[in-house]
């Protein structure tokens, strides 16, 4: 906060912004608190939340991950011996299952696709994957649908039901079933994108004039894909922030960087780039402790 404030930034922490009213040739925004506010400009750079599920929700021992609190809280819950339900075999889902693994937890990845990871690197990367959490002792059910978390005497999760009527029992259940953007400042606005992000060109603009976008919640426009793309990796949020910030300076837009991300799960570090299409033919080279 010490820095922004040096670098000339004013810093309203605890305030909530309710709405975004454009007219020609000027925006307001309607704060919680405030006086209507005159803006020449808008970034919204407002990220994603966790996704939820119905009937895996609002129960003592049942944990979501996207904030430090969030993860200090499942932390105290990760004591050797216990039984952590992961739904999702995604990054975050398997990402804490090796976690959860080496500190001596039993952990069961319940996925409705047939392999991890199916729709972002494909049927070929994902068998590869999920051989390997079997291997660290993951109990791995794939193709199967999460029906219900069951509730405990004490009133905390004690199981959860799948969809075929199998019941297993767990100390803690972790739902990392990806990430909803937050969008609902842009409501009236412009459209969203087909993936439920804030539609930009390559350098944070939107349809609506003096608006811009960065960050998770930004859909951003690839020629080169023929379609937009909204990345969650944090040097991806980075990027389209300094795009952004570019643009609203008058600078010339600089070539679009080259999406990169890494994932560390049991003993591996999974390292991609450029954007990976699922759907490409997929060659692998592995020895059993690596592949490419």
């Amino acid at each position: 906060a010490d820095q922004l404030v040096a670098a000339g930034v004013q810093v309203s922490c605890g305030v909530r912004l309710r709405a975004i009213a454009r007219r020609p040739g000027r925006l307001t925004v309607d704060v919680e608190g405030w006086p209507p506010l005159p803006v020449d400009l808008v970034v919204l750079a407002t990220g994603v939340r966790a996704r939820r599920i119905r009937g895996l929700d609002g129960m003592a021992g049942i944990h979501h991950l996207r904030t430090l609190d969030e993860a200090e809280i499942l932390r105290d819950a990760l004591a050797p011996g216990a039984r952590l339900a992961i739904v999702g075999a995604g990054f975050v889902g398997l990402e804490v299952a090796s976690s959860a693994r080496a500190l001596g937890l039993e952990v069961t990845v319940i996925e409705p696709a047939t392999v991890p990871f199916e729709r972002t690197l494909g049927p070929a990367v994902g068998s590869l994957l999920a051989e390997r959490a079997r291997r660290s002792g993951v109990d791995l059910r794939l193709g199967m649908p999460i029906r219900a978390a069951v509730r405990g005497g004490g009133g905390a999760v004690a199981a959860v039901e799948l969809g075929d009527g199998t019941r297993l029992a767990c100390d803690a259940v972790l739902v990392g079933v990806g990430a909803r953007p937050n969008t609902e400042l842009a409501a009236g606005l412009f459209d969203l994108a087909p993936d439920g992000g804030l539609p930009t060109d390559a350098c944070g603009r939107t349809a609506a004039d003096c608006v811009f976008a960065c960050g998770d919640v930004a859909s951003v426009a690839h020629p080169s894909l023929g379609r937009p793309v909204r990345l969650e990796h944090w040097s991806a949020a980075a990027a389209t922030a300094q795009a952004t910030a570019g643009a609203i300076l008058g600078r010339a837009p600089g070539r679009s960087p080259v999406p990169f991300f890494w994932s560390d799960q049991f003993g591996w570090r999974i390292q991609a780039v450029g954007h990976v299409d699922p759907t490409l033919r997929v060659s692998a080279e592995d020895d059993g402790e690596r592949f490419v």
